[in-house]
């Protein structure tokens, strides 16, 4: 089974160690920085399944941060987490970051680890519809190139058992 990556994303150095010792026992390969300028150099290198990352941060916002992982990392889970949630911010992180969940600090680490499991969740859930959406784009290119070789094709008609029904 692959283990997760996981970068937590703070500029506290308390907090980030107090989500290291939180995840401890989960069975993720944990990542750290401390502003979002090293989070991004590290992505570059390291594939990362989530991030958790703080909103205020010298250099970078959290908000920031996770809008460019989003564009840049796609199947990568966001979560936001911040010490002082308001309305703004949490649509700013859902509209520019399209996080998948936000904690607040302090975090409950029940709270903290099913937050995680969504996450990677969701990922692996728009991972297979992408990979569907391509077979069924597939399959409509097939129809149309047959449809296109022998036009009306579609049109015939077929009876309960899909036989081609003959006039």
């Amino acid at each position: 089974m692959k283990r997760h990556a996981i970068l937590l994303v703070d500029d506290e150095p308390n907090i980030v160690n107090a989500l290291k010792r939180s995840l401890r026992d989960e069975g993720y390969d944990v990542y750290t920085a401390h502003d979002g300028q090293s989070a991004l150099e590290l992505l570059k290198r390291q594939k990362i399944d989530l991030i958790i990352a703080d909103q205020i941060m010298p250099g970078m916002t959290g908000v920031e941060l996770l809008k460019l992982a989003r564009l840049r990392y796609p199947d990568t889970a966001r979560i936001m987490l911040t010490g002082n949630a308001n309305l703004n911010m949490a649509a700013d992180a859902i509209n520019q970051g399209e996080i998948c969940c936000m904690l607040v600090k302090p975090w409950d680490d029940t709270e903290l680890k099913l937050s995680i499991q969504m996450g990677l969740e969701q990922i692996e859930f728009n991972k297979k519809r992408r990979r569907m959406l391509a077979m069924l784009q597939e399959e409509d290119d097939k129809l149309g190139d047959l449809e296109h070789n022998y036009p009306g094709i579609s049109e015939l008609e077929k009876d309960a058992e899909g036989k081609i029904l003959l006039e």
